[in-house]
């Protein structure tokens, strides 16, 4: 019996074997453990028994383990409506959190497709008023020659990419370049699939001579011709040469269709209080980060000595270029990962309350087989194995759900996510996906498993079906209620509070009126400022005869749609006590039809018309925050402003909010067209046609005028709006479904432990009945279980979003992340819907028949 009691599965043989073995030595005279183990050192050395034993108890773990799997699918097909509940209900969760946990992993885990990434740096200009600024073309080239730290240093233009006309087989068409410098590819470890790339000789051109194309411009325009090396391509009216095509690998600046060279000698580079260059760095492989700031530290002191003037507080601050990239999009990215966990959260909660009915169900079956010898560890084994299968089968369910998020992710998501076109289903969110699964089996299983286990046999086969260990499991199901139920309300106020955030941003009033207003946009940078003041004009009377036009405009800088620039100034009757303070404001060039387009008041003198020359004296106009900052108790009408020359207020207009709907309008200097010089400019027609009708006709005028000016796309401003508040929508889209999906989880699982509870105490209600109750009775007492339940739910939840919401505040706009009035009305209808949920099941007590009741075994 000793080798039977070490092990019960070793081989009959075997155990025969060493039993008569040892049998015959103690009748030899051997004491009992001197003959088993003369026993075993007989059949083999200890070390062979114990792997041979090992092997046959591992053998025996997986027949158990698998006899486990057998009865846990016969136990699911035996209970379809079950497993397709539960399956569905995990299935939704683990899939929403792939999906996001996706964009999570290519937006900000993955490495960018550069070789080397971990050195590349984005090399920020910083001085008092911004640590984001450019770098100007001069202090780029110091920075460049006299540093120890990188082995590359390059840098693009800070517009890049940006729009130029481009004759193609004879047809204008507007292609997005990138200026960039020497060292720029080889910076980001990128090589020409064809040709090469720049010199510090391309340089030293006053203008573009050579381009390099984008692999996807080579496809479309050439066909993807191994020849095209060489050919010339006219930019503008000037003709270049392609001297190189890059591969597929690199779309940086995104969107770039070709690359040029910075002209560092053209005489537009040379103003060192330009800042329009972003510089990039590859580190040398021995050099930190650290080390590598405290370099360009000293560079800058030393530029800041020589040109006072220009250089005084300036200095570069280093940054991880993936950081640069994506480190805006994590707050939001973080937040809704985090959301969608707490509906995983919430559907393992339904599931535990699913499998805790289920398991109350099955407390005969447990009970008699412990009491046939199973162990504890045996039946909790079985129930964890059922649990295991569900979640594997949902997890590959989830998979499809998964699939189908990352494709509307792609697809609808705002472009303003760095990144999104590489997200996918790859290996890590593959196995973030089985991971999920693995633990949710375990997290959602293990307590009502455990909770089947403690009943004792005996009172288990004694109790009636529905009754057996309902006191524990009834807590266990209340408790559960509560958690899904405080979980829920977290969700639900912080949807609310994106919810009243975005109608707001929606709501704010960007300061013109964009109903009825389509825009296009001219390139006009090969034209002299004459020709190109002709030109508008003769377009701008041709477009206002079209039928149904009201109004035409123009702006360089079109408001919302990400375009940015600001000028240096003083005030003339205001100078500084110091020559070098200047103030700094934004600045656009306009048409003298722009404001009427548009629907910006004029609130003081007169716009622009035709007297606002090259040749004449030159003027600008303000708008009301400008006058607010710098006129705040007198009339700016007749002022001067000095730019490149001192220029007079003429007229003050409404403010516009040119950067974002949650940007209240910043201060704005207004230079006529005709004074200025601008490269491009949008064409802004008001009238009441559509965007398609007016599209045709608007681009014959064009083409008359020059074939070879071509127009972008055209867009209704009413689009360009929302394209504004785009990830704000799609971020309040997606946590109010996160929010929605979670209530009707949270409905579900009450509605389901009260429609457990109901069948477990049948017979009670019906003694109760039988003994005089009212139905209304008994419909109160199921409805102020279910409102306690509710309610203490609710008040953990507020507790609970009180603490999470404060994570939301950089996301929200005029809505306050505590706002007393939201949590209520989120606690409101929760409740209101829990009671709902648990009222069905309330009802259905009320119309038990006592005598059935009563029978009921």
């Amino acid at each position: 019996m000793f080798f039977r009691r070490r092990n019960r599965d070793l081989d009959d043989e075997i155990r025969a074997h060493l039993e008569m073995s040892a049998r015959d030595r103690v009748q030899r005279g051997q004491s009992p453990s001197d003959a088993h183990l003369s026993a075993l050192n007989e059949f083999g050395s200890e070390a062979l028994v114990r792997e041979i034993t090992r092997g046959m108890w591992g053998w025996a773990w997986v027949e158990r383990r698998a006899q486990d799997l057998r009865y846990a699918a016969r136990q699911l097909r035996a209970n379809p409506g079950f497993a397709a509940a539960a399956i569905l209900t995990l299935a939704l969760g683990i899939g929403a959190n792939s999906a996001i946990f996706s964009v999570v992993n290519a937006v900000l885990l993955n490495s960018l497709p550069f070789p080397d990434s971990s050195r590349l740096v984005w090399a920020w200009g910083r001085f008092p008023g911004s640590n984001q600024a450019a770098v100007s073309p001069q202090e780029f080239q110091v920075y460049r020659a006299e540093n120890h730290s990188f082995q590359r240093f390059g840098a693009f233009f800070v517009l890049a990419p940006a729009a130029q006309n481009w004759s193609l087989r004879g047809e204008a068409r507007q292609l997005q370049g990138s200026m960039v410098t020497a060292d720029f590819f080889e910076a980001l470890g990128q090589s020409p699939l064809l040709g090469r790339g720049f010199t510090r000789e391309d340089e030293r051109a006053d203008s573009p001579r050579g381009v390099v194309l984008s692999y996807r411009l080579w496809q479309e325009a050439y066909g993807g011709d191994p020849n095209v090396t060489g050919r010339t391509a006219r930019m503008e009216t000037t003709p270049v040469t392609i001297i190189g095509v890059m591969p597929a690998s690199i779309d940086f600046p995104s969107g770039s269709d070709f690359w040029f060279p910075t002209p560092l000698l053209s005489k537009g580079l040379q103003n060192r209080r330009a800042h329009c260059l972003r510089a990039v760095g590859l580190l040398k492989p021995s050099v930190s980060i650290e080390q590598a700031q405290s370099d360009l530290n000293a560079i800058s002191q030393r530029l800041a000595a020589q040109y006072p003037e220009s250089n005084r507080g300036w200095s570069l601050r280093l940054e991880p270029l993936q950081e640069a990239i994506v480190g805006p999009s994590r707050p939001a990215l973080l937040l809704l990962l985090g959301a969608v966990g707490l509906v995983l959260l919430i559907a393992c909660v339904n599931i535990a309350n699913l499998l805790l009915a289920r398991y109350g169900a099955r407390h005969r079956e447990i009970a008699i087989r412990m009491s046939i010898g199973a162990g504890r560890g045996r039946i909790l084994g079985q129930l964890l194995t059922e649990s295991l299968l569900l979640a594997v089968v949902a997890g590959a369910s989830a998979l499809l759900i998964a699939w189908w998020g990352v494709n509307l992710v792609r697809g609808f998501g705002p472009q303003s996510i760095p990144r999104l076109q590489e997200v996918r289903l790859d290996a890590r969110v593959l196995g973030f996906t089985a991971l999920v699964s693995v633990i949710t089996a375990v997290f959602f299983g293990l307590a009502p498993a455990w909770l089947a286990t403690l009943a004792s046999p005996v009172a288990g086969l004694r109790e009636d079906s529905r009754a057996g260990g309902s006191r524990r499991r009834h807590a266990l199901g209340a408790a559960l209620v509560v958690g899904e139920t405080a979980l829920s309300i977290c969700l639900l106020v912080g949807a609310s509070l994106l919810i009243q955030s975005l109608v707001r941003t929606l709501h704010a009033p960007p300061g013109f009126t964009a109903r009825g207003v389509v825009e296009t946009k001219l390139l006009l940078s090969s034209r002299d400022r004459a020709d190109k003041v002709r030109l508008l004009r003769r377009v701008d009377e041709a477009v206002r005869a079209l039928p149904g036009v009201q109004a035409v405009g123009g702006i360089s800088e079109l408001p919302l749609n990400h375009e940015f620039n600001d000028t240096f100034f003083t005030i003339v009757e205001h100078p500084p006590r110091n020559p070098d303070d200047l103030n700094d404001e934004d600045f656009r060039s306009v048409t003298p039809g722009y404001f009427q387009a548009m629907g910006i008041p004029l609130l003081r003198g007169r716009v622009f018309d035709d007297r606002d020359g090259a040749s004449s004296a030159p003027v600008v106009l303000v708008d009301e925050p400008f006058v607010r900052r710098y006129f705040p108790h007198e009339d700016p009408l007749g002022k001067h402003i000095r730019l490149s020359e001192a220029a007079e207020i003429v007229g003050v207009v409404g403010g516009v909010r040119n950067h974002s709907l949650r940007q209240p309008p910043r201060p704005t200097i207004y230079l006529a067209f005709a004074q200025g010089n601008p490269d491009n400019l949008h064409l802004l027609v008001r009238g009441t046609a559509d965007a398609a009708a007016l599209a045709g006709p608007i681009r014959r005028i064009v083409a008359a005028e020059d074939p070879d000016l071509a127009l972008a796309v055209f867009r209704p401003m009413d689009g360009v709006l929302a394209e504004s508040a785009s990830t704000q929508r799609f971020d309040t889209l997606l946590l109010g479904l996160f929010a929605t999906l979670a209530l009707a989880l949270a409905v579900a699982g009450v509605y389901g432990v009260f429609s457990y509870l109901v069948t477990q105490q049948t017979h009670q209600i019906g003694l109760r009945m039988a003994l005089g109750a009212q139905p209304g009775r008994v419909l109160r007492l199921f409805l102020a279980r279910g409102l306690r339940l509710a309610g203490l739910g609710a008040a953990l939840g507020l507790v609970a979003a009180f603490f999470l919401t404060g994570a939301l505040t950089s996301e929200l706009y005029q809505v306050q992340p505590r706002d007393p009035l939201t949590y209520a009305s989120a606690a409101l209808v929760l409740i209101v819907v829990a009671m709902a949920a648990c009222s069905i099941p309330a009802h259905r007590a009320m119309r038990v028949d006592p005598l059935a009741a009563l029978r009921c075994d």
